[in-house]
């Protein structure tokens, strides 16, 4: 202990020691070269921290590590000064202070490293510019897919929202003018006395009171299909093909008829309900819009094309005229062909649940040599 005061209380003073010039052999050259190269030393060790405070004072929130950073410093400037007092000791031979500086400089050195040693799993963290890179062009990727998403399902929602429009103001109109024919024709009834007046007027009755019933049909089956399915599972071509066919069997057993039948997908993952709704479509307007004459051929193919299932209905009917009809195959209600036993609902229907899934539709035709409608099956979101 007693050491130790006295080498404090003595620290600066140098009488029981000899300036470096006098101790050993000197000469000019070799004492000066040692000098001048401590003070080099010196100085640039200052400008080193000096010159890193510059810099953090104007990036001090983006500086990772600031207790390691402060240790570095100080551990620079202490380095700097052993190589000051060792150029002053040629002169004034300080060396109770030259073993503090060096004391101090070991300790600091000594934690420097330590912190540096604990940093390192969380520096080796860090990202580097090239890694950064990288995650910036994935997320810049991510998010303009999901753009894309995004418009492609705005587009959807403007689709639907006309589609519902259009249906609403048709329902309207299709059951305002039968129930306005019923209501007048039930005054009439009251005051027609001739039988053969009323048999009339109830005929009129039934057929006005059926034009509603199969508006309220067409809306419930509208609602129905339109409505998101939550569950898909997976559905065969072949099983729901050869059902259409059987549920079809009185009609298609009069016919000369075809089958060709080209399976190169046998399944996929989709709403049952939605599924069977699309071939069964297809397939009975095939059957529905034939020639008269000769044999009907319907070819069915599925297959592979840019990730999607696709499947195709062909046939040999009567085509439609697509300069004239082109726009009208899928709207409510619209059918190309005066004789058409149906009410213009099914492609409708058809096109409205595949868009919903992020599927489309395409037709080809042409009049008196055959029609080729082709679905383009929708990869299902995450929820289906």
């Amino acid at each position: 202990m007693e050491q130790l005061i006295d080498f404090f209380r003595r620290l600066g003073n140098s009488d029981a020691f000899m300036p470096r010039w006098v101790c050993g052999d000197w000469s000019e050259l070799h004492g000066w070269m040692y000098i001048i190269s401590d003070l080099i030393i010196f100085l640039a060790y200052m400008a080193i921290p000096i010159t890193m405070l510059v810099f953090v004072r104007k990036r001090w929130h983006d500086v990772p590590f600031k207790p390691v950073f402060w240790l570095y410093i100080l551990f620079i400037m202490l380095c700097g000064f052993t190589h000051l007092i060792d150029a002053i000791i040629f002169y004034i031979p300080v060396y109770r202070l030259n073993a503090l500086v060096l004391l101090l400089t070991a300790v600091v050195s000594m934690v420097t490293v330590g912190a540096l040693i604990f940093v390192l799993p969380k520096a080796l963290a860090y990202k580097s510019p090239a890694q950064l890179s990288v995650i910036v062009e994935e997320q810049t990727s991510e998010l303009t897919q999901r753009l894309d998403e995004l418009n492609r399902l705005s587009e959807r929602i403007s689709r639907k929202k006309e589609q519902l429009e259009h249906f609403a103001y048709i329902t309207s109109h299709n059951l305002r003018s039968p129930a306005a024919n019923l209501h007048s024709l039930i005054e009439l009834s009251k005051t027609a006395e001739d039988p053969d007046d009323r048999n009339i007027i109830m005929e009129k009755i039934e057929a006005s009171a059926e034009a509603i019933l199969n508006t309220i049909d067409d809306v419930s089956n509208v609602v129905k299909l339109s409505l998101p399915q939550v569950e898909a599972t997976e559905v065969r071509f072949k099983r729901i093909i050869d059902e259409v066919l059987l549920q079809n069997e009185s009609e298609l057993s009069e016919l000369n008829y075809d089958l060709d039948l080209q399976l190169e997908v046998e399944s996929l993952v989709y709403p049952p309900d939605h599924f069977r709704n699309v071939i069964q479509n297809l397939i009975e307007n095939a059957i529905r819009y034939r020639k008269p004459e000769g044999q009907l051929l319907i070819s069915l193919r599925t297959y592979m094309l840019n990730d999607r299932v696709v499947f195709e209905c062909e046939d040999n009917g009567i085509g439609i005229d697509m300069e004239k009809n082109g726009e009208r195959i899928f709207k409510l209600y619209k059918t190309v062909n005066e004789d058409s036993k149906g009410r213009g609902i099914g492609l409708f229907l058809v096109q409205n649940q595949l868009e919903s899934l992020n599927g489309f539709i395409n037709l080809t035709s042409e009049l008196g040599k055959g029609s080729k409608f082709t679905v383009h099956f929708g990869e299902l979101d995450n929820n289906m």
